[in-house]
């Protein structure tokens, strides 16, 4: 991946993780949430067409954006910045999906 990055092209990392449908007694209002750091247009843009993708396959998901989690934390970073492997060229978008219906 560094050996693309050094070349410039673009990369994408994607991490895919479960959440609990329902944390401490409370619900979650969403079966798929997509994490990304708004101020990368790049990322937000790419959640956005892959949500009106799965949108799209079935009406009946409840996907929502930067949710259960936000894409940057209290500190002001992205969540992606945490990633050694981060780079001006690289795409950090991660998916979180509860227990399917």
């Amino acid at each position: 991946m560094n050996y693309n990055l050094d070349k410039g092209d673009t990369v994408l990392h994607l991490s895919v993780h479960s959440f609990t449908p329902i944390l401490d007694g409370v619900p979650r209002t969403a079966d798929i949430g997509f994490l990304y750091d708004p101020g990368r247009s790049r990322e937000k843009e790419f959640c956005r067409k892959w949500r009106s993708g799965l949108a799209a396959g079935d009406e009946n998901w409840r996907l929502r954006s930067n949710y259960p989690y936000r894409g940057i934390i209290p500190t002001g970073e992205s969540v992606t910045d945490l990633s050694p492997l981060c780079g001006k060229n690289s795409l950090r978008s991660t998916i979180l999906a509860s227990s399917w219906k």
